[in-house]
């Protein structure tokens, strides 16, 4: 039987203010994940594979935070991150690595 990979990819995004802040963001206690923190952005669509990154990030950080935030937008990676779950890891918990 062929299978395929199934793979769902997020951009995340440091917002940084003029004294040098970074915003990040609580995890809804009602999230598989609660009492954890995460920068703003999300899962990128089916129907947006074919958008520019820029195009995605105005989406989630306009989902998440509102139309009025401004923000200048330096497109450059500083981590690669993946999380999976496994059916038979206790209880259903997410297994995270980062690099």
């Amino acid at each position: 039987m062929d299978k395929k990979a199934n793979f769902q990819v997020a951009l995340k995004v440091i917002l940084k203010n003029g004294k040098g802040e970074i915003l990040i963001l609580k995890v809804p206690d009602s999230s598989q994940m609660p009492n954890y923190y995460e920068f703003p952005g999300g899962r990128i669509e089916k129907s947006e594979i074919a958008l520019p990154f820029k195009k995605i990030i105005k989406r989630e950080i306009e989902e998440e935070l509102g139309h009025n935030v401004k923000y200048k937008l330096e497109c450059s990676p500083v981590a690669i991150g993946r999380h999976f779950s496994f059916l038979d890891y206790p209880k259903n918990k997410k297994r995270q690595d980062f690099l």
